[in-house]
């Protein structure tokens, strides 16, 4: 049995796909050993989640546990809102704003 992905390995595996098996029927075995917010990254395109909302629970699980630090949800800024702010003590915050990493289409 192979080992598992580690989470780079699998955003690696994820980007340098041009299609993404996210059909009900698709054969999900390329992303079988992938990193878990990999997997279910796909299953949440699958279940027809937008995909930005998808793109954002990956992208928080992948600070946790990449970079070892808890973040929340969008954060209120002077301008609007990001969707997220890294922080850390004596250095200037790193704000984030995602957009989806593919576009979903329908098949014919």
């Amino acid at each position: 049995m192979p080992s598992p992905l580690t989470p780079l390995e699998s955003i690696d595996l994820l980007v340098k796909n041009k299609v993404i098996p996210v059909g009900p029927f698709d054969d999900q075995e390329m992303f079988e050993y992938a990193y878990g917010p990999i997997r279910e990254y796909i299953d949440n395109l699958r279940n027809a989640t937008k995909p930005e909302t998808a793109t954002h629970d990956l992208f928080r699980d992948l600070i946790r546990d990449i970079l070892k630090v808890d973040v929340g949800h969008e954060v209120s800024v002077e301008r609007g809102a990001i969707d997220y702010m890294l922080r850390q003590e004596n250095a200037n915050p790193i704000a984030f704003e995602l957009k989806p990493l593919f576009i979903l289409t329908a098949r014919d």
